[in-house]
């Protein structure tokens, strides 16, 4: 991010921008559990909760579930009791004993997989925080790749040229008359075949949202 501004776009009148997906290892979790999040995850936890947290908080509180980090950093914010309190809130409403389930019987016989069948070489795992990370980031990302693929099919490539993708992100030098174009696309989401909509978020290298 902080060296994004590097990129140039290629045409005489365009931008390079930034298309990613909205929250989607958590919003992966909720689906896998059998529930969707059709807004903003966090906005939904906020009204959700009976008490007053910010929205930098549950953020961190939702990172610490999806990848099993310690939530003693919480405790520096918020009282040792809200901050239980959250992160009990959070695992039910992210479903990670069913997605930790899930991830745990997905196993071949040389190794556990992902939700899509894809190889996760990680047999040798104890750790449940690990096996949840480990199918929850690899299914997100196939659901990235898909995703990605099928915007790229819809886009003139002759007027908007993908770059480059990092995980749940695609950058894409467009020309400016285009713009609206790939804004209408990204608008619809992603129609994922098993798992339903996830949205789409898109802003130039600047910050300006569309």
């Amino acid at each position: 991010r902080k060296y994004r501004n590097i990129f140039k776009t290629s045409f005489k009148e365009g931008k390079i921008i930034y298309i990613d997906f909205v929250s989607l290892e958590p919003r992966v979790m909720r689906k896998l559990g059998g529930f969707d999040c059709s807004g903003d995850i966090y906005e939904e936890i906020a009204e959700s909760l009976e008490i007053d947290v910010d929205r930098s908080i549950i953020k961190q509180a939702v990172i610490s579930a999806v990848y099993g980090s310690s939530k003693k950093a919480l405790y520096n914010k918020m009282s040792k009791d809200k901050v239980d309190q959250l992160c009990d809130f959070i695992h039910d409403y992210l479903k990670v004993d069913p997605c930790l389930e899930m991830a745990q019987e997905s196993s071949e016989k040389d190794c556990r997989t992902n939700f899509w069948g894809r190889p996760l070489w990680n047999k040798g795992a104890s750790e449940t925080n690990v096996i949840l990370n480990n199918y929850v980031q690899s299914t997100a990302v196939d659901i990235a790749l898909s995703g990605f693929s099928k915007l790229v099919e819809k886009i003139d490539l002759k007027r908007a040229k993908p770059l480059f993708i990092i995980h749940d992100a695609l950058m894409i030098d467009v020309e400016e008359s285009y713009l609206n174009n790939i804004v209408n696309f990204v608008s619809q989401g992603y129609d994922c075949s098993i798992l339903e909509n996830f949205p789409l978020s898109i802003e130039d290298l600047n910050g300006t949202k569309y």
